[in-house]
């Protein structure tokens, strides 16, 4: 499994996804607290976990209204 990065990815996501090419899957799991299976599930799913998954999308909407 390889993941390849694009231009309307974030920083934060480019980052893992050059981890996730570069780390085996104990490493990744050790550092991430994820699966690369699961993270490439995500990946194929919402194009940006980061910025696209139902839970970062609530979690944002959390920050921007609890200041």
């Amino acid at each position: 499994m390889r993941l390849t990065i694009t231009d309307n990815m974030c920083a934060i996501t480019r980052k893992v996804i050059k981890d996730f090419n570069a780390l085996t899957d104990e490493e990744f799991l050790y550092k991430y607290y994820c699966k690369k299976s699961t993270y490439y599930k995500r990946v194929l799913k919402y194009k940006d976990p980061y910025m696209n998954a139902p839970l970062a999308k609530f979690g944002k909407f959390l920050a921007k209204h609890m200041k």
